[in-house]
């Protein structure tokens, strides 16, 4: 056993980068050191990496494959939000006079959703984004924790994944490790960030009871952690800080890319994304409701800290909602005629 966890530390050594971030272009700084590429820290590239994969999920998602999106106008909503951040100017200009108010930043962005498939992203931004989005919006795509032993194992891999707005996350070794302190700062910056809750990519036969208390609850609590720390810090930046989370669930990509070799992905598949109907807009009143309303078994949960259980609260909740996505989705996506 000891030996096992040396190993272990020892090949993912090169891979750690600082704990204490100031921007999201940290990231590329660190791996550069790892890839001993200094094309990772280039803006230039991480924009063509970006026209690449968009370009190529495009065409995967909407013509070799047919997609149907449900509240799409709710994420392009959400999206726009986070352009006004990125490219103030540029709002202000299409929409001609624009007061302080409606240029403000309103925090951060986390889109949340199921994981069936190694191929989830970026198919599925794929499927929601406009074609010209990763041509003229590069600066605004999201950004994705990618688990290191698959997407950070090498040094070209470290390249094109850091290139492409993911960062190396850890699966199995808990809360205290940097990608959670990188995840944040991207929070604090007003970022667009995505979450596979689940933590891995699920299979379907996982995934059939509807209710949660049966089933028993599967999201890591990595998520209640970013937003709980979020507003602790916020407290002593901006009172009125709010987080905006939207969940979405989709169907199908698990037929366009099946788990297991090979590792090709197949045409003429369909593939539902529903969308909540509205962003959850969490701000600290809004937090304290949810923690507070909420009741755990507490025979089950008597041991845990109050930290402990607010994440646990938190995470629950937010599987619920998401929870709620599965039933419409499934009907929409067996519907005859489609």
């Amino acid at each position: 056993m000891k030996s096992s966890k040396e190993g272990d530390c020892h090949s993912l050594k090169s891979i750690e980068w600082p704990r204490q971030l100031k921007t999201p272009r940290e990231l590329a700084h660190a791996l550069s050191k790892r890839a001993r590429l200094e094309i990772v820290n280039s803006p230039l590239c991480s924009r063509l990496v970006l026209q690449f994969i968009g370009g190529f999920s495009y065409i995967l998602a909407n013509f070799l494959n047919k997609s149907s999106i449900h509240n799409w106008n709710v994420f392009k909503e959400e999206l726009s939000r986070i352009e006004s951040i990125k490219y103030p100017k540029e709002s202000q200009t299409s929409s001609g006079s624009l007061n302080q108010e409606e240029v403000k930043p309103r925090g951060p962005l986390i889109t949340l959703s199921n994981h069936i498939s190694c191929i989830d992203d970026p198919i599925v931004w794929g499927a929601l984004l406009p074609f010209s989005y990763y041509f003229t919006k590069t600066d605004s795509v999201r950004w994705s924790a990618a688990a290191v032993d698959i997407c950070f194992s090498k040094p070209w891999h470290s390249t094109f994944f850091a290139l492409g707005r993911s960062f190396p996350i850890r699966r199995g070794v808990g809360l205290e490790q940097p990608a959670m302190d990188y995840a944040l700062a991207l929070l604090e910056h007003n970022e667009w960030l995505h979450l596979f809750p689940e933590g891995r990519v699920m299979r379907d036969e996982n995934q059939q009871v509807l209710s949660n208390i049966e089933r028993g609850y599967i999201f890591k609590w990595g998520i209640a952690k970013l937003i709980l720390d979020y507003f602790e810090r916020a407290n002593y930046v901006d009172e009125n800080s709010e987080i905006r989370v939207l969940p979405f669930y989709h169907l199908g990509l698990d037929k366009i890319l099946p788990i297991g070799r090979p590792y090709i992905p197949r045409f003429g598949k369909k593939m539902t994304i529903y969308i909540r109907s509205s962003a959850i807009r969490l701000t600290r009143r809004s937090l304290q409701e949810i923690l507070i309303n909420r009741n755990l078994h507490m025979r089950r949960n008597k041991s845990k800290s109050n930290d402990e259980i607010r994440r646990i609260k938190l995470t629950n909740y937010l599987e619920e909602e998401l929870e709620k996505l599965r039933e419409p989705a499934t009907l929409l996506h067996h519907k005859k005629g489609r």
